[in-house]
């Protein structure tokens, strides 16, 4: 998080308060945040990926409790609390379809409706990745563009778009799904995740950067990889990213064609939609803007969208990374909850 947003104290608030919450797959963040996106207070706790709902809301209830004490701000002071979280969420009956990286009994859980009985606050439901996109243009890396579109990058690829105050939701709040377009229609195409073939995030998730790594070393491809995986280490995007940064030939190969396949799916985004900046956020951005090997690798990605996008689009069209990293959710969350409050 950029020290611009570092925590405030409650004289310097400006209120309404708002309580934004990031239900991850392995963690819960709760932060308490002012009218203009300064946060007070956060606290993260890990949780297990197969936690009941039930019992995440009890786990949930005494963070956002410890939080706003932590804030130094009366419950009554909170005006409505955003939940971001990774799935889907019916408009019409505030019930979770397609929870990603939680167990099925969150598949058609009340996830509103029991969350607002649970804090006895109005409380409204995101999708992790519009929420993360609402905190870069409201407080993060896009606050002075007009409409920003979100990667978030790392085991599953998330897709935020904002236009003004609008995000475009769709009908379950899905989003525009980004890493679900096909970018190989071929029969043998590789196996996305969701179990079908061709899918951006069948060439750009951890998996399949792992995948793509353990092909070349099959083929008998040198790299120092090799020697790790000897020690029994993992071969993990983490991993790689230390081998490329240190010079590894096949390491390297992997990020840029890593940063290829995400160029097409800019270039994709940028046609269907036209949105002012793309950014890319999530674990898996090699570094980002504060290493030199995230920093080559969003240039092969300009690059590559260069090469596929119309000259016009390629001028105007903000390409970076994210600012708020893991703090994302958490404000942009509360914020989309600071305009349902209007």
């Amino acid at each position: 998080m950029s020290n611009e947003h570092r925590f405030i104290t409650r004289a310097q608030a400006k209120p309404p308060i708002f309580v934004g919450i990031d239900l991850g797959e392995t963690y819960l963040t709760v932060g308490v945040v002012d009218d203009q996106g300064s946060p007070l207070s956060s606290i993260t706790a890990q949780k297990n990926p197969d936690e009941e709902p039930e019992n995440m809301l009890r786990l949930a209830d005494g963070i956002v409790a410890d939080a706003i004490r932590k804030a130094g701000v009366q419950p009554s002071a909170v005006a409505r609390v955003g939940l971001g979280l990774p799935g889907s969420v019916d408009p019409a009956s505030g019930n979770l379809i397609d929870p990603v990286g939680l167990n099925s009994s969150w598949e058609g859980f009340a996830i509103r409706d029991r969350f607002r009985t649970c804090q006895s606050l109005p409380v409204s439901v995101f999708h992790n990745a519009i929420a993360a996109a609402h905190g870069e243009i409201w407080v993060g890396a896009a606050k002075n563009l007009p409409s920003v579109t979100l990667l978030t990058l790392g085991s599953h690829i998330g897709c935020g778009v904002i236009f003004g105050e609008a995000s475009i939701d769709g009908h379950s709040s899905f989003g525009i799904g980004s890493a679900h377009m096909i970018v190989n229609c071929d029969p043998d195409a590789p196996l996305c995740g969701c179990g079908q073939r061709g899918h951006l995030e069948a060439y750009i998730s951890d998996a399949a950067i792992a995948n793509r790594a353990r092909q070349l070393l099959e083929q008998g491809r040198p790299s120092t990889l090799a020697k790790r995986l000897d020690r029994s280490q993992s071969l993990t995007t983490e991993l790689l990213a230390r081998e490329a940064a240190a010079g590894d030939s096949l390491s390297l190969e992997v990020v840029a064609e890593t940063a290829r396949h995400l160029g097409v799916g800019i270039v994709n985004i940028m046609n269907t939609i036209d949105p002012d900046g793309v950014l890319l956020g999530g674990t898996t951005t090699f570094g980002g803007n504060e290493t030199p090997l995230g920093r080559q690798f969003l240039q092969w990605i300009k690059e590559e969208v260069a090469r596929r996008s119309f000259a016009s689009l390629v001028e105007h069209t903000v390409i970076d990374f994210a600012a708020l990293n893991g703090d994302g959710v958490y404000l942009g969350a509360a914020g989309l909850a600071r305009l349902a409050a209007c």
